[in-house]
Parts: structure tokens; sequence; C-alpha cells
């Protein structure tokens, strides 16, 4: 799984838009690889959990309220497998 220190609680997420808006996002992941990305999608899956996976956070409007569920942020290459 995806090591503690890549795990934010409560992150806001006009940290992460190119808008600089957006409330908190319960969970803020940042996979370092496509085999952790597959980890947490299929946990989310399995749990009900709603999932957001995030690129640049360009063209990305995020609410006050934030965001309730996980957001992964792609920003490694090695998150997004060529097939």
């Amino acid at each position: 799984m995806i090591e503690e220190s890549r795990v934010y609680v409560d992150e806001p997420m006009k940290k992460h838009t190119t808008y600089r808006v957006g409330g908190p996002a319960d969970y803020y992941l940042i996979p370092q690889n496509a085999e952790q990305v597959r980890q947490v999608v299929a946990l989310c899956k399995e749990k009900g959990i709603p999932y957001f996976i995030l690129g640049n956070g360009s063209n990305l409007l995020v609410g006050d309220r934030g965001y309730a569920g996980i957001i992964l942020q792609l920003k490694d290459k090695k998150c997004v497998e060529k097939t």
C-alpha cells in the first residue's frame, strides 16, 4: 500500500488545483506506481468509498465543502502504465 508520508487527511484541494479553490478531501493519496493505484481503487470499490483520480489539477473546480472520499494524485509517471 501507499506509505504514510504520502497520505493526507482533510487535505485542502485549493493546494492542488490551478484555480486555487476547493475545500478539503477526506483523504488525498499520492501513489508511486500503477500497482498502488490498482490496490486503492480495488479497496474503494470493495468498500463503496468514492474516489477521484486527479492529474495536474488544471481545469478542475472543487466545491468549498471539499470531497467526501479519496483523491488519488497521479504525479509520478510510473502510475500510468502504457499498454
